[in-house]
């Protein structure tokens, strides 16, 4: 009997032992569920009195998105800082806290003006649609990627759902407005997903859609990149498009160093739409306005970041056809009101055949 007993307290905790590890093995390979957001960070960092605020996990992204994208709205949290609700109040209202909703003049203050968002840790969100910061509004504070990684991003529809025009700002950030900008970020396999909708316009970036006034971009990189370009379920094929690797337009106020030591590498394109498209497009930035743009050491090829394929040539012209073929797609050092990290200035009209 006794023997009996030993066996069975031996197997019970031979089948916790196991039960254990799976869970933990499943918790640490979920990551990001797609939808948690989370602001304990902004809390504990002043909230909107706060100037320095550190992010270290998926939800704490997805909830600087949610607070920018949101701007004037309330917010609704549990005692951990997860979302629970906002713009509309919950029906357990009374038992959370909130983020109060602010007057129309106060917006820039969760616009992030004149504040630091520093990534504290490398981010992973396993090919689940990325919480784009600014689409609804813009980014205005200094994001420092602490020369951490954000990896496995897709930027898609849902990514940037909701916007009340005909314009779709897809990237990291949709759209840097004052001083706003990224430094020292490390971007990882990332695929931005277009679905072309009839008489819509689109700023594409990897990192940013729009840049406008001074924002700045520096010490930046992307490793693995994919664009794709495909008709929406409606079949639309009369778009007007601003792609550049980075970022999609530059409208700099003033002539600068607006960006500085940004390298892609392992860039590809897969555009399977069919029909004219207004393209707009270069290898860093997709058009200018407003003047030159200065970019220093900057950089995109189709070679990975450890090599890869060899030969090839350089990237485009003023108002020619800057397609990729292999090698190093741009090397700038100088100022460019054409071509560089975001496109020609010259509206190019192409017409891809499918596939």
């Amino acid at each position: 009997m006794k023997k009996k007993l030993s066996i069975l307290l031996a197997a019970i905790m031979v089948l916790t032992t196991l039960c254990v590890f799976s869970t933990l093995t499943v918790s640490a390979a979920g990551g990001w569920d797609g939808t948690t957001a989370n602001i304990k960070w902004y809390i504990d960092g002043g909230a909107d009195k706060g100037t320095s605020y550190t992010i270290k996990t998926e939800a704490d992204f997805a909830g600087l998105a949610l607070i920018v994208n949101h701007r004037t709205s309330p917010i609704w949290y549990d005692a951990d800082g997860k979302v629970v609700a906002y713009d509309t109040e919950p029906e357990n209202a009374a038992s959370l806290n909130k983020l109060t909703e602010l007057d129309a003049s106060e917006k820039s203050l969760r616009c992030f003006d004149g504040k630091t968002v520093t990534l504290g840790a490398d981010l992973d969100f396993a090919g689940k649609a990325f919480p784009t910061v600014g689409y609804l509004t813009s980014w205005q504070g200094t994001f420092d990627g602490g020369n951490h990684t954000i990896k496995n991003v897709l930027i898609n529809k849902d990514s940037v759902a909701g916007r009340p025009d005909n314009k779709v700002y897809m990237g990291l950030f949709a759209s840097f407005f004052s001083d706003g900008g990224v430094q020292k970020l490390k971007v990882s396999n990332l695929t931005l997903d277009i679905a072309v909708e009839n008489g819509y316009t689109y700023y594409v970036g990897g990192i940013v859609g729009d840049v406008q006034n001074n924002g700045h971009l520096t010490d930046t990189s992307i490793d693995g990149m994919t664009i794709k370009l495909s008709p929406a379920a409606d079949g639309a094929k009369a778009a007007n498009i601003y792609l550049g690797a980075v970022a999609g337009i530059y409208r700099p106020a003033t002539a600068g160093t607006d960006m500085k030591n940004v390298k892609v590498t392992g860039y590809k394109e897969n555009f399977t739409y069919t029909g004219e498209v207004k393209m707009h497009e270069s290898k860093v930035y997709g058009i200018t306005q407003n003047g030159a743009v200065v970019a220093e050491d900057c950089s995109v090829s189709d070679k990975p970041a450890s090599g890869g394929s060899t030969g090839g040539s350089t990237g485009g012209s003023t108002g020619g056809s800057t397609s990729p073929s292999t090698g190093d797609l741009l090397t700038s050092g100088i100022a460019v009101s054409a071509i560089c990290l975001a496109g020609v200035a010259v509206c190019i009209s192409k017409k891809r055949k499918q596939g």
